[in-house]
């Protein structure tokens, strides 16, 4: 009497055990990253490693440049003088912010 108990409780364990599924959710994000200029960025324009100078109309919306995640040389001048140059790291999915003085 006790072994079919047994039995039967472990029975319904393995039924119940093998009702439950785990549901994994994989997100990849973009493998992106945003440089986002504030402060006075009027009459600017700006140079990401050694491509073309941009102009600040050029920019997305918020003064917002998006580029590759990796160490990039930024250059940024107004009237023929530089203002900034600097070499920044830009981490994947994030926005690294540097204001124009």
């Amino acid at each position: 009497m006790k072994n079919k108990i047994l039995r039967y409780l472990f029975s319904i364990l393995l039924i119940v055990l093998a009702g439950c599924t785990i549901n994994q959710e994989i997100t990849q994000k973009d493998n992106i990253a945003y440089l986002r200029l504030l402060g006075n960025t009027s009459g600017i324009s700006i140079q990401i490693d050694s491509g073309d100078f941009k102009s600040n109309e050029e920019m997305e919306s918020n003064g917002i440049f998006s580029l590759s995640p990796g160490t990039h040389s930024v250059k940024i001048m107004r009237d023929g003088k530089v203002v900034l140059h600097r070499k920044l790291y830009f981490a994947n999915q994030i926005i690294k912010e540097v204001i124009v003085k």
